[in-house]
């Protein structure tokens, strides 16, 4: 059975500590209990279908009660009004605290004009679980806007609009409202507290992390000075000798890269400070979605058109201004076939499933993207539209703003995914355009033979489509092709591959070309399914963009009825950590496969866009250690995180499965950004090149190497591919002790090895990295950051050079870095990082090692009491003085001295200097 921080509790509140408040502004804040309305038409709190069932649902609402119904009568409006009293005059911001993100609404003060409310489109800013059964009611903080208010008596008038739903669900729209909030700031709001209050926990074995919105003063961590001033002003970034430089002055880049939603900037506050958070914490790099700004529609005429929402935009270009400001560059993508009411407008397919959650829909869409030219004319517009916009303030067109760093054409998406099946996941009525494109193809390669003949020359069974007297030849889907090797599925494989690089080609002289876009340019990151069988026929049909471009997910197991992205009360998972190279139950053969695992091919510089701990899995602070590590030892020079949907510290750890900003990963950049930033951590060398012809590349044989099978929900969920037989295949983990070029398209096949004795079964040594994976012990020696992570309590002492490690927490991560550009053994100024674990309050699941989830908890965060020390061997050890540092990075109090400095259970960073 597993008990994590058992703390059902409200919280022990405080007063005198804000969190994202200032003093004086949680004073003035105006807190409206929604069930108590002045008018309205609601039911009573009483006939609320959503009311607490139980006393700890009561506990989980503010004031132990709100208001809801099921409106299922168009033709009467609900409405509720409220009656306050403003304590000064000034523009406010408002928030509400209500039923997920069901029920679009408009406001308005007093007889002023009215604010529409499109939740479909707000982040929400926390989640708490109300009833975690198969109803899934939870609350969630939105914000809705900013008003100007006068000091005295006002009224705020709410009214649902209503939203068209699909399923079982259809014939209502579920409301329910708990608090409305105006506050004179931006607020960071956390379950049921009021503004000024957090929890303040500390207890024997936890304690939680609740920092102030950071005043940005003076701090020994704040990593704005590794930023340009502006970014671009060093002409933007390029690719020069296969490597990411800036490009006036040559000199090479790291980018450390954070995945943001756009919905997160609700207001110019937020988004400021967050630009300015973002620096503080080491990253220069935000990347975006461009589905937060598009959206399909059908014509009269029955065509699917993709339109961009132009206040979305205005939003988008706001945040790329701020984060240029603060020396910050953006990288957008689009992951196309997500774009809003695509799929339902092209498949008509349900846009939620009984329980009222929009449904994975598994539809390809490469049966438009690649096939479909007036669907490509309306992939070209968007992005003609976004470029073409003006940035706010400059007026400058942002396709030509070198702050705009990168371009990724076409987000998780390939013809080479087991998706792709015709008739099935491609719809019957997208075949015959395909079938058509494949006959031609088949006939400019046979040089004008007869369809007839050719289809007798695969000398097969005919497959669904084939109509050689009407010019269309069937498709075999992915996964039949990755499973034959003859002829007709080596043609199919080569007439895919060939219509994918095709709209690489015209699509990166388009963006460079016509939209004079100067950044970097990378096709695509969706790996095949299918490895090996077609992944370097994938990758071969990627390679023309300026980079390679790779990301995945280190993913718990998760039971497959449950939506693999959805944690929820019953469903079955199990921890892993990628420290023993834990693998997936059947996935034996991809234990060493990590997402961090990559090739450079061509000679082209690697970006890894996206990479993830999901949870549940009590591991994922290892994830900033060993990303920084091993990207750095792979000679990788950007590194993305996913992600971030809010634009302060989550006050729990929400379904959204790869949150970023929590103190396990957010709170481990300090150490880890600077020492990756710095190019502190060990470089690997060159260990394996392999030449492949294109005879071999598109002979559906393994090779030598094989690409990652796609490291995102497939790998979790689908059978494990053969693993290659070949004698000559390189160890598996030779990867993590430097980098892999991969040359595509040679004259003939070739692979060369570097000799690498530091490879056992059970310990990689790479320089300064020596891995236990057989115990999960990781250690970093480089000259200037010593770092070890894993299970440390069983590890016992552990000694570096001029740094000994102690430590009886079960797991953890502790890290010392010199600031000064010094070794540790000289440095005057270095910072000492600790981190053990996290989870909700709350939290709780029963079982080993396959665990079910009893509650997912609720805020606040806890994290398992820090402990151990940290003893620097210098002969000045002494001399050291070291200092607490708080969340924010400011000082607090003297905790020790370098020669046996004691770590304190809630202190996560010290400063120690001479």
């Amino acid at each position: 059975m597993k008990k994590f921080l058992i703390v059902w509790l409200a919280g022990s509140l405080s007063l005198a500590f804000v969190t994202g408040l200032q003093a004086g502004a949680a004073e003035a804040a105006i807190w409206i209990e929604a069930e108590a309305p002045s008018r309205g038409n609601f039911p009573k709190p009483k006939d609320n279908p959503y009311r607490a069932k139980e006393f700890w649902e009561t506990d989980v609402l503010s004031g132990g009660d709100w208001i809801g119904e099921k409106w299922t009568d168009r033709a009467q409006q609900p409405f509720l009004e409220y009656t306050f009293d403003a304590p000064e005059g000034g523009a406010f911001h408002l928030y509400v605290r209500k039923f997920f993100s069901f029920g679009n609404f408009r406001w308005r003060i007093d007889e002023g004009r009215w604010h529409e409310v499109d939740l479909t489109f707000h982040q929400p800013l926390d989640n708490v679980p109300l009833r975690e059964t198969k109803e899934r009611i939870s609350l969630n903080w939105y914000y809705m806007g900013e008003t100007g208010l006068s000091k005295g008596p006002h009224t705020l008038r709410v009214e649902p609009v209503y939203q068209e739903r699909t399923g079982p669900d259809s014939n209502y729209n579920p409301l329910a409202y708990d608090v409305f909030l105006l506050t004179p700031e931006p607020w960071n709001p956390s379950g049921k507290l009021k503004p000024g209050a957090r929890y303040d926990i500390q207890t024997d074995t936890a304690f939680s992390v609740e920092p102030p919105a950071d005043p940005f003063q003076a701090s020994p961590i704040d990593w704005r000075g590794l930023n340009e001033q502006v970014a671009g002003q060093d002409g933007g970034l390029a690719v020069k000798d296969g490597q990411i430089v800036f490009r006036d002055s040559g000199k090479p880049a790291r980018l450390l890269a954070i995945n943001m939603s756009l919905r997160a900037y609700a207001n110019a506050g937020s988004t400021r400070f967050f630009a300015r958070f973002l620096a503080k914490k080491g990253f220069n790099l935000a990347r975006f979605d461009l589905v937060d700004v598009t959206e399909a529609v059908k014509l009269d005429s029955g065509e699917i058109a993709i339109k961009v929402d132009r206040a979305r935009l205005r939003r988008l270009l706001d945040a790329i201004a701020a984060l240029k400001e603060n020396g910050i560059y953006t990288a957008l993508t689009w992951h196309v076939s997500n774009t809003k009411d695509l799929a339902s407008e092209v498949w008509d397919a349900p846009k939620t499933n009984e329980e009222g959650v929009t449904e994975n829909i598994r539809h390809t869409l490469t049966s438009l993207l690649y096939f479909d030219k007036d669907f490509q004319k309306n992939v070209h517009e968007v992005w003609r539209t976004v470029l073409n916009s003006e940035i706010p303030k400059t007026g400058e067109r942002l396709g030509a703003d070198p702050a705009v760093a990168f371009l990724t054409l076409n987000q998780q998406e390939s013809i080479f995914t087991d998706a792709f099946t015709p008739y099935e996941a491609v719809p019957a009525g997208h075949m015959p355009a395909i079938e058509t494109a494949f006959a031609q193809w088949l006939v400019t390669r046979y040089e004008a033979k007869p369809l007839a003949e050719i289809l007798a020359g695969w000398d097969g069974k005919p497959v669904k489509g084939d109509a050689p007297d009407e010019g269309r030849i069937g498709i075999l889907s992915v996964p039949e092709i990755a499973k034959r090797h003859d002829a007709r599925a080596l043609d199919t494989a080569r007439f895919l591959a060939e219509t994918q690089a095709g709209f690489y080609a015209q699509m990166l002289p388009f963006v460079k070309d016509d939209l004079k876009f100067s950044g970097i340019v990378s096709t695509s990151n969706k790996q095949a399914a299918s490895a090996p069988e077609l992944g370097w026929i994938n990758a071969w049909s990627q390679v023309a963009g300026d980079v390679t471009e790779r990301h995945g997910n280190f993913l718990p197991y998760f039971e497959q009825s449950f939506n693999v992205w959805d944690a929820a009360m019953g469903a079955k998972y199990q921890d892993r950590s990628a420290l023993r190279f834990d693998p997936l139950p059947g996935q034996e053969s991809l234990r060493f496969e990590l997402p961090l695992r990559t090739f450079s091919y061509n000679g082209k510089p690697v970006v890894f866009s996206e990479v993830s701990w999901p949870t549940p899995n009590r591991f994922r602070s290892e994830m900033p250690l060993l990303a920084t590590t091993l990207a750095s030892l792979q000679q990788v020079r950007v590194l993305g995180f996913n992600s971030i949907g809010t634009t302060f510290w989550q006050t729990a750890l929400s379904r959204e499965r790869t949150p970023f900003f929590t103190p396990a990963t957010m709170g481990q950049m300090p150490a880890f950004a600077f020492a990756f930033r710095n190019g502190l951590l060990p470089e690997g060398p060159v260990v394996t090149k392999l030449t492949l012809s294109e005879a071999s590349t598109f002979s559906l044989k393994p090779a030598a190497l094989s690409e990652n099978p796609d490291t995102q929900l497939d790998v979790a969920l689908s059978k494990s591919p053969e693993p290659t037989t070949q004698e000559n295949r390189p160890d598996p983990l030779l990867w993590t002790t430097g980098r892999t070029n991969v040359t595509l398209g040679g004259d003939k096949d070739k692979l060369t090895l570097l000799e690498n004795e530091a490879v056992t079964d059970e310990t990689i040594t790479a320089g300064s990295v020596k891995w236990d994976y057989a115990n999960g012990l990781f250690l970093v020696d480089a000259p200037s950051c010593k770092a070890v992570g894993g299970f440390l309590n069983a590890a016992g002492p552990i000694t570096l050079d001029g740094v000994e490690f102690e430590s009886n927490m079960e797991y953890g991560v502790l890290c010392v870095v010199a600031l000064d550009g010094k070794r540790i053994n000289s440095s005057a100024k270095i910072l000492v990082q600790v981190f053990s674990e996290e989870d909700n309050s709350g939290s709780y699941a029963e079982g080993s090692p396959l665990k079910t989830i009893r509650s997912v908890g609720r805020p606040p965060i806890l994290i398992k009491n820090l402990s151990g020390s940290v003893r620097f061997s210098r002969p000045d050890a002494d001399a050291l003085i070291a200092t607490a540092l708080d969340a924010n990075g400011y000082k607090t109090l003297t905790a020790g001295i370098g020669g046996d400095l004691k770590l304190l259970p809630s202190t996560m960073y010290y400063l120690i200097e001479k």
